[in-house]
């Protein structure tokens, strides 16, 4: 990866124009996320802390600023260019699961990894060693009606890692569960985080779940202050 910043977010603005003025939504952020960060982004509803995730996610372009991932500026990038880094490099847990209900635990974890075009035994290898690395690898053949709210984000969680992003992307990855199983999921990420040197963004308005973040910044009228600085 070189010398420089995985991800490098500089003067990112956002407007949006709905009637007749122009809405602010972003207005100015800076943000920098090294190789095995475990970052909080956290922000009440309405701060901008969507738009943020979805301009990180690459679902999303800014009006303006840098975004650079990896070296390469994203902003400059085709949308088939941009799917494909997307598809690469950045693993998404959503606060729905968003596992497709026909489908076992094992099929949904190597959904990105058809995307890919691998072929389907390495497929079901690298979705069976994701399970197994959440706590997982006895229901590879359970669909997710068979399974807990916990258990379904484990699932999912599993998905993201399958492809070996370079970024976990977690939007409010507890808000569905309840407290004790929300707990249990941010245990799993700071393990992850911890032992595989996997890079993870929170997004949550939970203060709770952003306590556990080595780093924490919080999303306020447009603008990312770094509230955890970690100890280097």
């Amino acid at each position: 990866m070189g010398m420089h910043e995985m991800l490098y977010l500089t003067d990112i603005h956002k407007t949006y124009v709905v009637g007749p003025a122009p809405v602010q939504i972003l207005c100015g952020i800076d943000l920098k996320v090294n190789p095995g960060d475990l970052v909080s982004i956290m922000g009440s509803s309405g701060s901008g802390k969507s738009t943020l995730m979805n301009i990180i996610g690459l679902l999303d372009s800014p009006s303006s600023g840098s975004y650079m991932l990896d070296g390469r500026e994203v902003l400059a990038m085709s949308d088939d260019q941009r799917s494909a880094i997307r598809n690469a490099s950045i693993g998404f847990v959503f606060q729905s699961f968003y596992l497709l209900p026909r489908l076992t635990a094992l099929e949904n974890v190597g959904i990105p990894l058809v995307y890919r075009g691998m072929k389907n035994t390495e497929i079901r290898l690298r979705a069976a060693e994701a399970l197994d690395r959440v706590g997982m690898g006895d229901c590879i053949e359970h669909r997710p009606n068979q399974l807990s709210g916990g258990q379904q984000q484990r699932v999912a969680i599993a998905r993201a890692l399958a492809g070996k992003p370079a970024i976990v992307l977690a939007d409010e990855p507890t808000g569905a569960l309840d407290q004790s199983t929300g707990n249990d999921i941010m245990d799993l990420f700071v393990r992850l985080n911890r032992e595989e040197g996997t890079t993870i963004i929170v997004i949550t308005h939970d203060a709770e779940i952003a306590r556990r973040c080595v780093r924490r910044t919080r999303i306020e009228e447009g603008l990312l202050h770094e509230e955890g600085i970690p100890c280097s």
